[in-house]
């Protein structure tokens, strides 16, 4: 969420009076920029509905602080909410309704595959799209991925991690289980090479 605040912020005044305040000096042109209006499509219902709660909450939080320290451009910062749901088509449906609704920017989707089913979307819009959950090694190197941000490592960097600590514990046979999705799949993969790599079956 922050490096999408910044890049708002930015678009506003250059007046640098430092303690956000009523003190004159642009504060007109401050006031009367657009409204941020940020988009959600996290899971409330779905598999990954576990995962949707803290980061609602966290969202909202973020966007309360802002809002308390004078908010974006003069004005409050919005929420729009969509569910990611139970497919990633619902999460596409959603991210379509935040987009006709206005939204500037989309937080999510919690999935990889849910984000990819609206990523070129938001490529086309040039809406700016961050992740704190997406760790397929997709986006990396994709091209609509111009306007994508994501808070954690890819899987590339989490698979040799996993792989370690089975061969640490001393597991020579390996299964390997994992969601058939963009996220499971990749890491999947991954993580069987690590294992194999150092010599255990898989």
């Amino acid at each position: 969420l922050l490096p999408l605040v910044l890049v708002f912020s930015a678009c506003g005044d250059d007046d640098d009076s430092g303690d956000g305040g009523d003190d004159g000096g642009g504060d007109t042109e401050e006031a009367t920029g657009d409204a941020l209006v940020i988009g959600r499509v996290l899971p409330e219902t779905g598999p990954l509905s576990f995962l949707g709660p803290p980061m609602i909450v966290g969202l909202e939080l973020a966007i309360e602080d802002i809002n308390a320290a004078g908010g974006v451009n003069g004005q409050e910062v919005t929420l729009l909410e969509a569910d990611e749901g139970e497919t990633p088509a619902v999460a596409r449906e959603g991210a379509t309704r935040l987009l006709n609704e206005g939204a500037h920017a989309i937080v999510g989707a919690a999935a990889s595959g849910s984000s990819q089913e609206f990523i070129q979307q938001l490529s086309d819009a040039g809406v700016p799209q961050c992740s704190g959950s997406n760790t397929s090694p997709d986006f990396s190197t994709q091209e609509n991925a111009d306007f994508y941000f994501r808070t954690v490592p890819p899987d590339e960097a989490v698979a040799p991690i996993i792989a370690d600590e089975v061969i640490a514990d001393g597991a020579e046979k390996v299964v390997v289980v994992a969601r058939a999705d963009d996220y499971g799949n990749a890491l999947g993969e991954l993580v069987k090479t690590g294992l194999e790599e150092a010599g255990a079956e898989v």
